[in-house]
């Protein structure tokens, strides 16, 4: 269970999270700091903090429903999921980078983004029927993608190359993922 979530659940709960997991909710978005941010401004604009004023981060009656509200209105890309589909996510992006599925093939995953962009090229790579061995190389110091994982795609009006950073993007969202044994 990543750290964060276990100190934050710990606090705000009062008790063990792990009684709590089947209820959480994340929201995976390119920037946790914007987003987090602008949800607590939301909030307390309802008047909606414990303690009005207070630095912690506890506040009443919020729904997941209002969350994608305020996340929508501000125009942040989300992907909401269950704890147990962002272990899921986060342990098949390890398993990946600790060279554990190596022989497995990239294929969509099961969510698909909102953002036109994400859609393609999750499309590009999982057309190149490529096993994970040939898409991620292991170096003494980090990950990189191979050569014939690389490719342009359009984000914007702008011509990117697809890297190993939208790699992790796509795997963590579920928008690629690897094939059923």
């Amino acid at each position: 269970m990543p750290e964060r979530v276990k100190s934050e659940a710990s606090e705000t709960l009062c008790l063990d999270p792990e009684y709590y997991l089947d209820n959480m909710m994340f929201w995976l978005v390119e920037d946790e700091g914007q987003a987090e941010t602008i949800i607590h401004r939301d909030l307390d604009e309802q008047g909606l903090r414990c303690k009005p004023g207070a630095r912690k981060e506890i506040f009443y009656d919020v729904t997941p429903e209002m969350i994608d509200i305020v996340l929508t209105r501000n125009g942040i890309s989300y992907t909401k999921c269950s704890y147990r589909e962002y272990e899921r996510l986060h342990n098949l992006l390890t398993r990946i980078l600790n060279e554990e599925v190596q022989d497995k093939k990239i294929v969509q995953g099961n969510l698909e983004s909102k953002k036109p962009d994400e859609v393609e090229r999750c499309k590009i790579l999982a057309g190149k029927n490529l096993c994970v061995k040939e898409i991620v190389k292991k170096t003494p110091k980090t990950h990189r993608l191979y050569p014939q994982a690389k490719f342009s795609y359009v984000k914007g009006q702008k011509n990117k190359t697809y890297g190993m950073a939208d790699f992790r993007w796509d795997i963590l969202h579920g928008y690629l993922t690897i094939e059923k044994d």
